[in-house]
Parts: structure tokens; C-alpha cells; sequence
């Protein structure tokens, strides 16, 4: 999906993709695909299975539940931080000892931080404008009893997330939006497109596919917020997905996520109180 050293020149450019496609290499030999996808599925089930270990060591240990007995307000971070922390390490490592850099996952250090960051703020408006008329769609077609189970189970999310700590509150979201990005937007998605494609520069129809199964797997990785969540991450998962596969850089990515999750934590802290108080005179 993304370039490798010597294409970190395209990051930056507006060139269409049939542009790019008439620079790349030739195609490669059925032999050389096969062992592309090899290798990038071996990279991708170590990464992944790497990344749970670290999760499910956590529980194992207690760490989470140590945190929140002692440091009640820190529980949400934790969650983020130590599994954050972990999948840094292991993309790390994992590009160091393939010998292939950041630029391999699209997080290349950009030559213009300002594109980068009009790209991310561009993808917020994005995600607002496709987002918000989708919320109401579904508390419209949404009634009854699943309409207010769907409504508590986001009430309870967002009473967790108003319990992180304000000083806390712009560190986390910083940090979910840089793992996830590097490890969904970087990692998954550059691999699943080099799996589907069997090349290490696959054309637009296999960086786009690796965007929908990369949207799926985010959407499911929140689960916890109930159906409602789900679609919203999934929505948001393609969107982000996209502009990553546009440009060649999750570095767009990473800013739109960050912005969302810290606008999203502060506003929680204001809808939530007020949702608190109409459930009660109601």
C-alpha cells in the first residue's frame, strides 16, 4: 500500500493514482507475489498476535485491575497507554528487522507538515459531515426498546471517558490516535494490500480493498461500545483508511484522529452531565 524509501518523493504530490501506477516497478513474477504475501501475512499475524499477547498479558497480570483500584481515574489511560506503548514497540521492531522503514507503512517524516496537517483537518470536516446526518439517521429509524438500549450503552462509554483525568485527557487521545493509526491506517492496512495484491507497491483496487477490511477490524476493536459504536468507528475506519490510501501517508490520519477523540472527550464531559439530568426528571 505504501512506499518504500524510494518512493517517498509520491507522499507529497496530487498526481493521480494511474500517474503513479505508470511509475511503479514492473510486475512481478508469480513466484515474486507469492512470496510478498507470504511475508506480508507472516508480518502482519506476528504484529497482531504480538499486539494481543501484550493486551491479554495485562489482564493476566492485573495491571488493569491494580490501576483501578489504586488510581481510579487512570483505568481509561491505562487502557490506551499500555497497549499504545506496545504496538509502537512492535511495528518498530518489526520494520527494523525486516530492514523496511516508517515510509513502508506511510509514516515517512513529511517534507510539508502544513499539507499534512490541512489534510487531517480537512478529514475532521469530513468525518463531521458524514457522521452526524448517519447518528440521526439512526435514532430515526432506530424506535422503541433497541433505540434506548443503544442509548444507555453509549451513556455508560461516555461516563467512563469523563472520569479521565483533565490533564490526562490530550495525552490519551494523542496517543490512540497515533497507535491506532500506525497500527491499523500504517500497519494492517499497508500489509492486507500487499497480501491482496502480492506486490509491495499495490495498485488503487488492493489499497482500497485493505481499507474496508482495516475499517472492519477497527469497528469490531470497539465492541464495547455497543452496535451504535461499532458503525460509528467502522464509518470513521473507512474514511480515515481512505485519505491514508489517497496519500500515501497516515499522517493525515493521525491528526483527524487525534482532534476527533480530544473534541469528543471534552464534549463528553459537558453531554454527559446534561444527559444525566434529563434521564433523572424524566
Amino acid at each position: 500500500m505504501y512506499a518504500k524509501d524510494g518512493f517517498e518523493d509520491e507522499l507529497d504530490t496530487d498526481e493521480g493514482d494511474d500517474e503513479l501506477d505508470e511509475r511503479r516497478p514492473p510486475e512481478p513474477t508469480s513466484a515474486e507475489k507469492r512470496s510478498v504475501r507470504r511475508g506480508a501475512i507472516m508480518q502482519l499475524s506476528l504484529v497482531l498476535i504480538a499486539f494481543f499477547a501484550v493486551r491479554i498479558g495485562a489482564e493476566l497480570l492485573h495491571v488493569f485491575e491494580y490501576i483501578a483500584q489504586r488510581f481510579p481515574a487512570w483505568e481509561i489511560p491505562a487502557h490506551v497507554f499500555i497497549p499504545g506503548v506496545g504496538a509502537l514497540l512492535i511495528v518498530g521492531l518489526t520494520l527494523a528487522f525486516t530492514r523496511e522503514g516508517w515510509a513502508s507503512i506511510g509514516a515517512a517524516r513529511p517534507t510539508k507538515w502544513w499539507l499534512e496537517t490541512l489534510r487531517g483537518l480537512s478529514t475532521v470536516g469530513l468525518v463531521y459531515v458524514v457522521m452526524v446526518p448517519l447518528t440521526l439517521a439512526v435514532a430515526l429509524l432506530v424506535r422503541g426498546p433497541a433505540q434506548a438500549h443503544m442509548t444507555r450503552q453509549k451513556l455508560e462509554v461516555l461516563r467512563e471517558f469523563v472520569k479521565i483525568p483533565l490533564a490526562a485527557l490530550v495525552p490519551t487521545a494523542v496517543m490512540a490516535g497515533v497507535y491506532e493509526e500506525v497500527l491499523v491506517r500504517g500497519f494492517l492496512q499497508s500489509r492486507v494490500s500487499r497480501a491482496l495484491a502480492g506486490t509491495e507497491h499495490p495498485r488503487a483496487s488492493a489499497r482500497y480493498g485493505a481499507v474496508l477490511i482495516g475499517a472492519v477490524l477497527f469497528g469490531l476493536g470497539h465492541i464495547y461500545q455497543g452496535p451504535m459504536g461499532v458503525l460509528q468507528t467502522t464509518v470513521v475506519g473507512v474514511i480515515l483508511g481512505a485519505v491514508a490510501a489517497r496519500f500515501r501517508s497516515i499522517w493525515p490520519a493521525i491528526i483527524a484522529h487525534v482532534v476527533i477523540d480530544t473534541v469528543g472527550l471534552v464534549v463528553s464531559r459537558v453531554l454527559v452531565p446534561a444527559a444525566q439530568s434529563i434521564i433523572q426528571r424524566t
